[in-house]
């Protein structure tokens, strides 16, 4: 169970701003920062890059500023009872790492302090608190395995993961890899060299997996017409959607839905 008291997103601190704790905070603090900065902790200084995190212990001394302009960072202090990745030492104190995209925590942090602030009933707040910040740990834990993977540390990487998200959710209005690879101000090649180096697949062998799995669940679980049900897959081309189909399931649609209804 998790006690959370304060914390803030992404605070904008003055250049000349320093912050000194030489008996530490007296709670666990998470710490996400935005602008980089130089940490003592425990007499030991480092300069952070901008997109780094750290838990620090409740009794470590600490002080840390921003040499070359503002400080920003979001932060959250908080206790625990139980077990937890930090009490099984899964999850280290007191030592940075990096993530790659910060809004992802920073949102679950966020939506913590809304629930203290917000949400009237006792009982729900705290069940609402405890479940976010498990999800925020699990998040930071993940980032923290991750950080020396190279596809984590490309920049790209948050791009392409929520482009096939989003596919996989049934998204597949505007797919062209070529305006993908323009929004992105990439070529198409490097957007291909990517995608196949993220997922293991290519892009094109993928979006048509992605579009069969969307169309199995469709022809399996609703009365959809198959024109409908291949105009939602982003099929343009009913009979191309069959031949798809069937060559990737080994049947047609109306054989599919018979056999799994």
């Amino acid at each position: 169970m998790y006690e959370v008291y304060y914390g803030g997103i992404s605070k904008v601190h003055p250049t000349g701003f320093m912050m000194s704790r030489p008996n530490g905070a007296g709670h666990y603090v998470i710490l996400l920062i935005r602008s980089g900065g130089t940490y003592n902790i425990a007499g030991c200084e480092k300069i952070v890059p901008p997109g780094s995190a750290v838990i620090l212990d409740p009794k470590v001394p600490y002080s840390y500023s921003n040499p070359k302009g503002q400080y920003i960072d979001d932060w959250l202090h908080f206790t625990f009872e139980g077990e937890n990745l930090i009490s099984k030492k899964l999850l280290p104190l007191n030592t940075f790492f990096q993530i790659s995209d910060i809004e992802d925590p920073a949102t679950l942090l966020g939506q913590v302090l809304f629930e203290m602030s917000y949400t009237k009933n006792a009982d729900i707040q705290r069940d609402n608190i405890d479940c976010l910040m498990n999800v925020l740990m699990n998040h930071l834990y993940s980032a923290y395995t991750m950080q020396d993977d190279p596809r984590y540390k490309n920049p790209f990487y948050p791009q392409f993961q929520a482009l096939r998200l989003s596919m996989q959710g049934g998204n597949f209005d505007d797919i062209s890899m070529a305006r993908k690879a323009e929004s992105m101000s990439i070529s198409v090649s490097y957007f291909q060299h990517l995608y196949k180096d993220f997922f293991g697949i290519s892009y094109q062998k993928d979006v048509i997996d992605m579009r069969i799995e969307y169309a199995k669940r469709m022809v399996k679980s609703t009365d959809n017409k198959i024109e409908l049900i291949a105009k939602l897959c982003g099929y343009s081309n009913e009979i191309h959607f069959y031949r798809q189909f069937k060559e990737i399931t080994g049947m047609t649609p109306k054989q599919y839905k018979e056999l799994n209804s």
